[in-house]
């Protein structure tokens, strides 16, 4: 295992070797093969793949999925593509920001909901009552 600072060739024995240094909340280890492939390692043993890039001198990371769930062939294919949409100037974090932001909207625009009625876990829309709130202090 070739070592240069804080990246590593990423092997499936590498990443099983890795852990996360005492008194670290978590650790950043990067490929030394694909630029900017990186995996996050927390002290409870999870580790993640992410991408890292900059789009307009920001830094961002655009998480691919945990170890475990993908294999590192899986991610480091998902880390190319998503790579190669940087190149072609998109921004996959803000990609998937948006559609996210878009489906909550969708399933709050029908019926006359708010955005808050859809953020509730479709109690509403079930018919189920909403938590409890606690009474204020001064009427206790």
């Amino acid at each position: 295992m070739s070592r240069r600072g804080n990246k590593v060739l990423f092997t499936k024995t590498a990443l099983d070797a890795f852990t996360c240094p005492p008194g670290q909340k978590d650790a950043w280890v990067f490929d030394s093969d694909l630029q900017g492939f990186g995996v996050r390692i927390t002290t409870a043993g999870s580790k993640v793949f992410y991408l890292q890039y900059s789009v307009a001198g920001r830094v961002r990371r655009h998480r691919l999925g945990a170890y475990g769930v993908l294999t590192l062939d899986q991610a480091r294919r998902l880390a190319r593509i998503a790579a190669g949409e940087v190149a072609g100037g998109n921004d996959p974090r803000a990609d998937r920001l948006a559609k996210r932001r878009a489906a909550v909207v969708a399933e709050a625009g029908g019926g006359g909901r708010s955005l808050h009625a859809a953020r509730d876990g479709g109690r509403v829309a079930r018919g189920l009552p909403l938590p409890a709130k606690p009474a204020p202090i001064s009427a206790r």
